[in-house]
């Protein structure tokens, strides 16, 4: 299945730049090293983890995972390969009851392939 208008998917600013890639960050520092190690991902370059993203959202397989009172959830595992490597990249979208758009909220390295040489 694909994410419900994948096309619409909202991919944060903040979820990235201020999270998933920010050494600073006291929790998103852990998945900004595995992102710089397998990928070579930093903030400096953050708009091609943002289209990785955005590409994923319309175009990969999602997996749902469960309907709370809020929200549906959803898991999109795509490859991303960069001149550093390739790695596995799982997303964590959420779609809001009463909206059409779904929304980012987490991404990390789920698997790291072997460096490009």
């Amino acid at each position: 299945m694909k994410l419900p208008n994948g096309d619409k998917a909202l991919v944060p600013t903040a979820k990235i730049e201020g999270y998933a890639l920010n050494f600073k960050h006291e929790k998103g520092k852990h998945k900004a090293r595995v992102f710089k190690a397998a990928l070579d991902i930093t903030i400096e370059n953050a708009a091609v983890l943002h289209a990785a993203l955005h590409s994923a959202a319309r175009n990969s397989d999602a997996q749902f995972e469960e309907t709370t009172a809020f929200d549906d959830k959803y898991i999109i595992d795509f490859e991303m390969t960069t001149e550093k490597g390739s790695a596995t990249v799982r997303s964590a979208w959420i779609l809001d009851k009463g909206s059409d758009t779904p929304r980012l909220t987490s991404t990390f390295i789920k698997e790291m392939k072997k460096e490009r040489p």
